[in-house]
């Protein structure tokens, strides 16, 4: 084959051509001619550099965000076992004390009263929305209960009599139902009456069959008297709420505030009887 001269001279031009703009480009570079180029290029690196970091601790904040709400999810469920564990704790310590505390006020009655025959018993069942104020304990005939015994709070409040008994459990109906009446005196002055309860009528405790002349003011103490069969004398009942004379009797008729809180009994005391000398 022939070839021209000028087909062989054209790789030797090429390379010529290379080598001498690689030698230009060297020279410039040396002479610092390729900076401003060189410094732009290194701004626009430079910043993709910073926009790539920016992205990646922004992943980084956000998974340590999730991982920080899943700590804090798993603490907040460990604190809450832990606080319903205490509550249930202080709920026991609170039953104790109160149970501590009736056993404190049960003794210290039965103390005050050496010459009675006294035993607790609890409260099994106490229905608030029941038209008949009563409640029912967990003695019977078998523990030596019997109708028209008197009933008491931990601490001697007058709350009222055993209307009802069977072997285990006694019924016992409040003194601020209608269908108790016991004997009542004025503890300041002496003058006595008839506690009947009122509370079928929107009262709790009424006091009758007291003497018109008798000076009752607001506030006397009354206590259970000595007629009533099984009710053991001085058992704080109530204190005089208001006086109302009848123009047309003989007696004045008081309106009474009872001591005992029968909605919140849990424990109470039978007298039974007075001990033998």
């Amino acid at each position: 084959m022939i070839t021209s001269f000028g087909s062989r001279r054209r790789p030797w031009l090429y390379i010529a051509t290379f080598v001498g703009l690689t030698l230009l480009l060297i020279l410039l570079d040396s002479q610092h001619a390729f900076d401003p180029i060189k410094g732009g290029v290194s701004s626009v690196l430079a910043s993709w550099q910073e926009r790539a970091q920016a992205v990646g601790d922004r992943l980084g904040v956000a998974r340590g965000s999730v991982q920080n709400t899943e700590d804090l999810r798993a603490q907040n469920e460990i604190l809450k076992k832990q606080n319903d564990q205490l509550l249930v704790d202080n709920s026991g310590l609170v039953d104790l004390k109160r149970e501590n505390q009736q056993l404190r006020q049960q003794l210290d009655f039965q103390q005050a009263q050496p010459t009675y025959d006294i035993t607790s018993a609890d409260v099994i069942k106490n229905d608030r929305e029941s038209p008949k104020k009563e409640c029912t304990i967990n003695k019977g005939t078998d523990n030596g209960l019997a109708k028209g015994m008197a009933v008491t709070s931990p601490e001697g409040l007058m709350v009222g009599v055993i209307t009802n008994v069977t072997s285990h459990t006694a019924l016992v109906t409040f003194i601020i139902d209608d269908s108790i009446h016991v004997s009542g005196v004025v503890q300041e002055n002496g003058e006595q009456g008839i506690v009947v309860g009122a509370w079928q009528e929107s009262k709790r405790l009424l006091m009758r069959e007291v003497d018109k002349n008798a000076k009752i003011t607001q506030g006397q103490r009354i206590v259970t008297g000595n007629l009533t069969n099984g009710v053991m004398p001085n058992l704080l009942v109530g204190y005089v709420y208001s006086v109302q004379k009848e123009d047309i009797s003989d007696t004045q008729v008081i309106e009474l505030v009872p001591y005992a809180n029968f909605d919140t009994l849990r424990t109470v005391n039978i007298v039974r009887a007075k001990k033998s000398p």
